[in-house]
């Protein structure tokens, strides 16, 4: 593979083994199930995600 660029560029490669497991995308967020996905987007929607206890 070859990779060109006209600018200065920086670039990112990330690979790993297969999670042999479901994934489901929604906007910038991934999860095994659609409802894990719709529980994150509104988590994030009411600013709990990420939340400190």
């Amino acid at each position: 593979m070859v990779i060109e660029a006209r600018t200065d560029t920086k670039l990112i490669l990330v690979a790993g083994k297969k999670l042999k497991q479901p994934i489901v995308q929604y906007a910038p967020f991934v999860m095994n199930t659609k409802e894990e996905t719709y529980q994150a987007l509104t988590d994030f929607r009411d600013v709990r995600l990420g939340e400190l206890a």
